[in-house]
């Protein structure tokens, strides 16, 4: 992988420096690249495509890209299992597969794990691995096995995204409504139309109880994740918001620690990632930190490295670039 040095500004959560992951390696994605996941302790980064293409980066040592294997369907959803080591993958056809990635190799495939295509993943404290896909349904599967542990949640559309905080599981979908269940065993504690369309993403503000989520209308919203009652959001003007993040408040982008303020970013339909600064106490408008034109396509997926100040990207323009700030 080629190298460059990062300009990182004195501005918080302001996006500087890029460098294009695949540039002009060797190995290369075919098409579209939809899904992107980083390891818990932030040394591997994977990412697949269209054409059924797993690939990884080893972080600390700056090696990769290197190609993990290849499925028969498009990759919609990466998720590290707690090890670290063992990387699950949800296909366009349903199909779940596990990989290592010491070894580059499948390690467990579940053809027709989901009647259609799995679009969100989570991983339980007790270990399983929680699908949810376009069929409507959230599936809870032990991960070494990937023997059904229980068909845990029935939706009337699609599950875009799911959400695992320490009381509650949230699943969005492609009608806007968002799901909340206390536990994979318990009846839903509410279904609230919290967007107009679909829900691409739920992500815990730095536990304080609320949720924030984006969707296909280009809102972000703010509500209570124990009753879905909404409190607060903006318009990110991007066309449509594909994936958001909440960076820490011990985060050097938290430019106000004190709890008054926090900072997210957001994945734009028009290709840019904006990033900004929201004020708890007011929750009905945000800030414009920085607007970066980052792809020439919609902006799929981001993620946080937070020990070396970087932010990665995935483009349906195929590209995958890293960012300082």
């Amino acid at each position: 992988m080629s190298k460059q040095d990062f300009t990182v500004g004195s501005q918080p959560c302001l996006l500087q420096g890029v460098q294009d992951l695949f540039g002009d390696e060797e190995v290369q994605p075919s098409g579209r690249l939809f899904s992107l996941a980083i390891s818990a302790d932030g040394s591997v980064l994977a990412m697949g495509d269209e054409a059924g293409g797993i690939f990884a980066w080893d972080l600390l040592s700056g090696h990769g890209p290197a190609r993990v294997g290849t499925v028969e369907a498009s990759v919609e959803q990466l998720i590290f299992m707690p090890d670290g080591a063992t990387l699950a993958c949800g296909d366009d056809e349903g199909a779940i597969t596990t990989w290592s990635l010491p070894d580059r190799a499948m390690i467990r495939s579940r053809p027709r794990a989901h009647e259609r295509g799995i679009y969100a993943a989570a991983v339980t404290r007790e270990g399983y691995l929680l699908t949810g896909a376009l069929d409507g349904h959230v599936k809870a599967w032990e991960a070494t096995s990937l023997e059904l542990v229980r068909d845990a949640f029935s939706t009337r559309h699609g599950v875009l995204s799911l959400n695992l905080g320490t009381k509650y599981l949230h699943a969005g979908n492609v009608s806007g409504k968002i799901s909340c269940w206390n536990g994979i065993d318990s009846e839903p504690v509410f279904v609230s139309r919290i967007h107009r369309g679909p829900v691409f993403a739920i992500r815990d503000v730095n536990g304080s109880g609320l949720l924030a989520s984006c969707g296909q209308e280009s809102i972000v919203q703010f509500w209570e994740a124990g009753s879905g009652s909404v409190v607060g959001g903006f318009e990110a003007g991007q066309g449509k918001v594909l994936d958001l993040l909440v960076f820490p408040t011990s985060h050097p982008c938290s430019s106000n620690m004190d709890g008054e303020t926090f900072n997210l970013a957001t994945a734009g339909g028009d290709g840019t990632i904006k990033t900004w600064q929201v004020d708890s106490g007011d929750l009905s408008s945000a800030v414009l930190v920085s607007s970066t034109r980052a792809h020439d396509r919609t902006v799929e997926k981001i993620v946080l490295d937070s020990a070396r100040r970087s932010l990665y990207s995935v483009s349906s323009d195929g590209s995958a670039k890293k960012w300082g700030y």
